[in-house]
């Protein structure tokens, strides 16, 4: 910590990048105008002559104009479109304070008035002495701000400057200075000396060092939607030297929100079926009468008992005065159910849903950690997971406008998961929404923040070998870890759990792995009981994160030496289940997965023991073989998988043989993204395979990244176009982009039938297909 009025490093760098890079002025938001048009109809003149994107600039000339009390509230008005950005719940709090205060023009013109006559302090104890209900000092500071900042010079260039959450956050990582979320003139009062003490010593105005600071720190936070690149770099600069102090004596497991440094929160967008992901909360769409869509049903089965048991609670949630309810006594060993109330009469707009699904994220983010807290070490995450549909879609009336509902779900998901300290998996199953959530995050440079610059440029490579279907994962048992599988080594200790005498473990542990198997075998009854036991060990209901992806990839052919059936399951749940191999016939699709090792559904064929290796010949070369092939033609991804097996190392020996002697020199057969790497691995491989270590503090850490990582893989894989011509999509269209698309339509209604007959025509409808063409 340093003193209060001695500028802290973390300032002085920030401002020495935001200098670097040309002392750009805060960025421009997007802001939602339709939504403030429908809920301040009387300021329609004043909305409608706003830019689309809105700056501090444009809100201050707003609040230069104010001379009576509707050009007040026009003033307020600005500086909450400002402040909310594309949230969309902004017009619904803005129009409350209105509501709520009956008197609110008569007391923001006052305060105008205040703020250009007597200066910030005096116009923030004009608020602070009679606040207006529901206006904190986050949003009021702003509009004083704005009072300010067009009569700085009358007051020696001092302006009210913002007093947000971010701002207080910096102040207390970097700072003595405590200041509070409430209306506190003292503590106000010295927030102001701080400040204009180190912009006199920096030479820049009030205003720029609290904008520097607030820049700094929205970066440090991660938020996708007002981070700047130079804030970024500030900010990572910020994380080395925190790197290198001390670590403390223990570190909490979860974090409270806000607590410290750490990971990044994540967005996530993953294919898949949202009650067979493995979460720790996910969000249950109803509404205030409980009414559940018949395919949520089964994961709740006894969700009328439980809405009966909450009582008051419940009673809340009907009249609308909570929107959201963590149901009561959930089993800790399945994700937390929260009920998340949409709009009863329908979702007509995408900013309809930001204010209960907020609270319904906060809700499940802090009833994730509760459950995260409760569980063995092992089996946590490095940040608790909430999962969530694409919420007021369906039932919630919202289909119309699916592409708006996807922006504005990932802006709200950034936000929360930023506030909460918790990753977000917003889960879809239809190709179009899945298409579009990645685009809309491929525009964006914070979605992948976690990563360095080279894990993004190794995905995006492996992208593009996917994109030519060379890509053909080959699955290790990292992967199934996700949903809480045990790794090998893991698996044997359960296995051998009460089985071996005392004075026999020790020579038990020194054993190879293969071997300890071979003992555990003749420790059960029969062979038959020994493969049920490895079966009953590695199923699950449900599926991490990491098999999702995967699946999610445009792939047809995959490899693994798993036993369970997650890979399967998650294909399936988005219509691509491949055929099992060698068990199963591959269908007209052509996808398939060769299961090396064998299968939970027959346990007879798992490879585990030392015995089951040296006889894996024998019946099973043709499966070997088709692995070679595999390696020798597709570039394959090594993806949660040690590179110690010995089936493994035979067959990368086997297909060196057969190598040219110029290609034993490259690496040509694949990639293999890892946990970490030691120098002696990338001598052993570093001729034959490209190895990647995501990195991390620990191995929580570390298979959170690799989720990321391939998170990051599915975004850039995944750059189909098939939302383009669908009408739901076509809001978030540009200008370009929709003329062009209705060309395309009016190409599809015009043809005549002889031009239908056309051998073209054949591969004019793939391509309308393609595209989103929906009959």
């Amino acid at each position: 910590m340093s003193a209060p009025h001695s500028i802290p490093t973390a300032l002085r760098s920030a401002i020495d990048h935001w200098r670097q890079a040309g002392q750009p002025d805060q960025q421009s938001v997007r802001w939602p105008r339709e939504s403030w048009l429908r809920a301040f109809p009387e300021l329609s003149g004043l909305l409608a002559s706003l830019p689309e994107q809105m700056n501090r600039a444009e809100a201050a000339a707003v609040a230069a104009r104010t001379r009576d009390e509707h050009s007040a509230v026009g003033a307020f008005i600005a500086a909450m479109i400002w402040g909310y950005g594309p949230i969309g719940y902004g017009p619904f709090r803005a129009r409350r304070v209105v509501d709520q205060n009956p008197d609110a023009p008569v007391r923001l013109l006052a305060c105008a008035e205040t703020a250009r006559n007597e200066g910030p302090l005096a116009a923030f104890r004009c608020l602070a002495d009679r606040p207006l209900r529901f206006l904190g000092p986050a949003f009021g500071t702003k509009y004083l701000y704005f009072c300010t900042r067009a009569v700085a010079d009358r007051h020696d260039g001092r302006t009210a400057p913002v007093l947000d959450s971010a701002v207080r956050e910096w102040f207390a990582a970097q700072t003595n200075v405590q200041l509070s979320d409430s209306w506190s003139v003292p503590e106000y009062a010295r927030y102001l000396d701080v400040l204009q003490s180190w912009a006199t010593e920096l030479d820049l105005a009030m205003d720029v060092v609290e904008g520097v600071i607030f820049r700094a720190q929205i970066a440090q936070q991660g938020n996708a939607i007002w981070a700047e690149p130079w804030a970024i770099a500030a900010a990572e600069a910020a994380e080395v030297s925190v790197a290198r102090r001390p670590a403390p004596a223990a570190v909490e497991a979860v974090k409270e929100p806000g607590a410290g440094a750490g990971p990044h929160p994540h967005v996530f967008v993953v294919p898949g079926d949202l009650t067979h992901l493995a979460s720790d909360a996910w969000l249950l769409p109803t509404d205030k009468t409980f009414d559940v869509r018949p395919w949520w049903r089964p994961s709740v089965p006894d969700l009328d008992e439980r809405i009966t048991a909450l009582g008051a609670a419940a009673d809340d949630f009907r009249m609308e005065k909570s929107r959201a309810l963590v149901l009561p006594d959930w089993p800790v060993t399945s994700p937390q159910p929260v009920l998340v109330a949409v709009p009863y009469g329908g979702v007509t707009e995408a900013e309809e849903i930001a204010v209960p699904l907020t609270e319904a994220l906060r809700a499940a983010a802090v009833a994730a950690r509760t459950r995260v807290g409760l569980r063995v070490p092992t089996a946590r995450r490095a940040l608790p997971l909430v999962a969530l549909p694409l919420f007021g879609s369906s039932g919630g009336g919202g289909d119309q406008f699916r592409g708006q509902l996807i922006q504005q779900i990932l802006d709200i998901a950034g936000l929360v998961s930023c506030e909460e300290r918790v990753d977000v998996a917003l889960v879809l199953r239809e190709a179009p929404d899945l298409a579009q959530a990645h685009a809309i995050r491929r525009a964006s440079p914070q979605a992948w923040r976690e990563l360095d610059e080279e894990l993004v440029i190794r995905a995006r490579a492996l992208a593009q070998h996917a994109r030519a279907g060379r890509l053909v994962p080959f699955i290790g048992a990292g992967v199934s870890a996700t949903a809480g599988l045990p790794l090998w080594s893991d698996l044997v200790a359960a296995l051998a759990d009460g089985r071996l005498p005392a004075d026999e473990r020790r020579d038990f542990e020194r054993l190879d792995v293969l071997d300890q198997a071979h003992v555990l075998r003749h420790l059960h009854p029969d062979r038959a009981a020994f493969e049920r036991a490895v079966a009953d060990r590695t199923r699950a209901e449900r599926y991490g994160l990491a098999p999702a992806l995967l699946a999610g990839l445009p792939i047809r052919e995959a490899v693994t030496l798993n036993y369970d059936e997650l890979y399967e399951t998650a294909a399936s749940d988005i219509g691509r289940r491949p055929a099992v191999l060698p068990e199963e016939t591959v269908g007209p699709d052509g996808r398939w997965l060769l299961k090396l090792h064998g299968t939970v559904a027959r346990p007879e064929t798992i490879v585990l023991t030392r015995e089951d290796y040296l006889g894996y010949g024998r019946g099973r070369e043709a499966l070997s073989a088709l692995a070679k092939a595999m390696l020798l033609t597709r570039h394959l991804l090594f993806v949660g998988f040690g590179l110690v097996d010995d089936h493994f190392h035979e067959l990368m020996h086997d297909v060196r043989e057969v190598l040219p002697p110029a290609d034993r020199r490259g690496n040509t057969l694949g990639t293999a993204v890892m946990l970490s790497s030691s120098a002696l691995q990338k001598r052993m491989w570093g001729r034959d395979l490209k190895l990647v270590a995501v990195g991390g503090e620990d191995v929580s850490h570390q298979a959170r990244r690799l989720e990321i990582v391939l998170d990051c893989l599915l975004a850039y894989a995944d750059q189909g176009l098939s939302f383009f011509l669908d009408g739901r999509y076509r809001h978030r269209l540009t200008a370009p982009e929709q003329r062009l698309r209705e060309r395309l339509l009016d190409l599809a209604a015009e043809a005549g039938a002889d031009e239908r007959d056309t051998p073209a025509w054949t591969e004019v409808e793939a391509l309308l297909r393609s595209l989103g063409r929906r009959e």
